[in-house]
């Protein structure tokens, strides 16, 4: 019988060829938008899903009061993960992650850079699993100055060579080393955090062997602690337990600078898309922005189905003698909406065919707008092939369900006679499926319309400096060391001297990336006074080079010891949000922890 509805199928293709390249066509065109979403959606949801025990991860972030202002971290202070892994019996294993910096050193005669180095507590790879490809998971992070590289980062300092063992001396007074002791698998793609290699944490110490003291501070919020809770664990229970055991410890350090201090949980999945808090060890996503694109992935598709429906109601007049010689030799209606659902899953798993070469042609492109690296063998992933399977069952039963009860209604007689006319059997349903068909292409253009402009506002809004003509190179060190500030004023000089460099700046960050917030006080405020402000460390270069004007007082100067450390320049919002608009100049402010 399928063999059947095939050949039947195949020849009316053949003898309308433009209805079915308009069908089979939209519906590719259709799919292969839906295709590209389900791509993005399935891996915004799947970060940090390929961990074995997912669902006893959680990371410890910090809600903090302070007045009338809180703020929200996704940090901790260091000794909280430690200590209250050592207090609370429902912890399994606790980790420390600080932030990534780059280590710069020398091999033997040659020099070697590894960028986004990670320190790291031993117990490291109890919570994260990963694979190795050299060493273990029990030694790799017991030396305190053994070192773990990523596969592709040790593939590019040594080749082939196993470099378990190598060396990287590091520049100091004394100089240090540190030993290569394992490789690991790169770190996934849909992972909340990225490195290239990881030091265990006890590589912060002194001359002597004692641990740093930023390992121990229980104040400020410098390290992401996270947990591997015990089966049967309740997060509420532990995030109770937490606060009591914080209370205990810190809470006349906390009462001593006037702050509230709340330490919660967060499942390390939900990490990616619903987090945002401030000072992410990466950027993350956001799950408004899945749910909007699943909602045009589900429009673009409607759009499809309804497009196959009208075309099927259309012509199903030139259907509808054939529907009435098959009643008249004994076909059933169930047989005939079975054929007609058959050719509609049929034209549909043609037209996914048709989306996949698309999509694979067109994967490049949507990687630069999407800032993602899919590449076409990622198409056969399970979740994938489960929603192309969705997909043509979707559109198939949807959109060929109407034809296909309404072709096999018609009656043989009346059929046969020619008296048949289809407009007045689904002229109101065409006419409604083109209404919603159109409404929702207008919803969806007028939404583009909206994002282009605003694009067009965010590349043309004035943004208080110059940019035009502005150079960014990232630059890694610590600009309060004396010895290194020493240094960016020579290479400053260095640079400034090539005629095609107008003014040379050193600062801390690129103005508009997000840093998180310091709170501040105008002297003498209370403290619902407070505001939440950026800063930005800079030279006295800066103002120049990016042209910023300024409203009232002076920019820095060199020749005023004073200007060191202690003066600030803030832009008219901020002044604003103080209550002294222009009149700000001179006016002190206290950063409040």
């Amino acid at each position: 019988m399928f063999k059947n509805y095939l050949k039947v199928m195949l020849r009316n293709l053949k003898k309308s060829k433009g209805y079915s390249f308009i069908n089979i066509f939209g519906l590719a065109v259709g799919m292969s938008c839906c295709i590209l979403i389900l791509l993005y959606v399935t891996d915004e949801l799947s970060y940090d899903r390929h961990f074995p025990n997912k669902d006893r991860l959680y990371r410890i972030h910090t809600f903090s009061g302070i007045g009338a202002t809180t703020r929200h971290y996704g940090h901790t202070p260091p000794i909280l993960a430690p200590e209250m892994a050592a207090s609370i019996p429902e912890v399994e294993a606790a980790t420390r992650i600080f932030d990534s910096f780059n280590l710069q050193g020398r091999d033997q005669d040659r020099d070697v850079e590894i960028r986004d180095v990670f320190l790291a507590d031993p117990s490291f790879f109890k919570i994260f699993a990963f694979g190795f490809v050299r060493g273990g998971p029990e030694t790799a992070l017991a030396d305190p100055d053994g070192l773990v590289l990523t596969e592709g980062t040790a593939r590019r300092l040594y080749g082939g060579q196993d470099p378990v063992g190598k060396v990287i001396t590091l520049p100091g007074n004394p100089p240090r080393s540190v030993r290569i002791a394992a490789v690991i698998e790169d770190v996934p793609r849909n992972t909340h955090f990225h490195f290239n290699g990881l030091l265990p944490s006890s590589f912060l110490r002194d001359q002597q062997g004692r641990p740093a003291p930023v390992l121990t501070a229980a104040y400020f919020c410098e390290v992401y602690g996270y947990f591997l809770l015990r089966e049967g664990a309740r997060p509420a229970d532990v995030e109770r337990k937490m606060a009591a055991e914080a209370q205990a410890k810190w809470g006349d350090l906390y009462k001593e600078r006037g702050t509230e201090r709340t330490y919660l949980l967060q499942k390390v999945t939900d990490i990616h898309l619903r987090s945002g808090f401030e000072y992410e060890i990466e950027p993350v996503g956001d799950i408004g922005t899945v749910y909007v694109f699943a909602a045009i992935a589900l429009f673009v598709l409607l759009i499809a189905c309804f497009n196959f429906i009208n075309l099927s109601t259309a012509r199903s007049a030139n259907r509808a003698r054939e529907v009435g010689i098959r009643k008249v030799l004994g076909s059933r209606r169930k047989q005939l909406v079975r054929q007609f659902l058959n050719e509609s899953v049929s034209l549909s798993l043609i037209s996914l065919f048709l989306s996949l070469v698309i999509v694979t042609l067109v994967l490049p492109a949507f990687n630069a707008l999407s800032g993602k690296q899919f590449s076409a063998a990622e198409l056969g992933r399970w979740p994938l092939l489960l929603g192309f399977l969705g997909i043509i069952l979707l559109t198939g039963l949807a959109a060929g369900s109407f034809p296909a009860f309404l072709l096999s209604s018609f009656r043989p007689v009346t059929v046969l006679r020619g008296k048949f006319s289809s407009g007045s059997r689904n002229s109101g349903l065409r006419k409604t499926l083109v209404v919603v068909q159109f409404s929702i292409s207008i919803f969806m253009i007028v939404g583009v319309l909206i994002m282009v402009r605003q694009l067009d506002y965010m590349k043309s809004k004035d943004l208080g400096f110059e940019r035009d003509h502005l150079v960014v190179m990232p630059f890694f060190g610590n600009r309060r060391d004396e010895a290194m500030a020493a240094r960016l004023d020579g290479l400053r000089d260095r640079i400034g001297q090539n005629p095609g460099v107008a003014a040379v700046s050193f600062a801390g960050n690129v103005p508009g990336r997000d840093l998180g917030y310091d709170a501040y006080l105008p002297e003498g405020g209370a403290q619902e006074n407070t505001v939440r402000a950026q800063n930005y460390w800079v030279d006295h270069e800066f103002v120049k080079t990016l042209g910023i004007q300024l409203a009232a007082g002076r920019d820095f100067s060199r020749d005023l010891a004073s200007d060191a450390g202690v003066a600030v320049l803030l832009n008219e919002k901020a002044a604003q949000a103080f209550g002294w608009g222009l009149d700000a100049v001179g006016k002190r402010i206290i950063n409040v922890p």
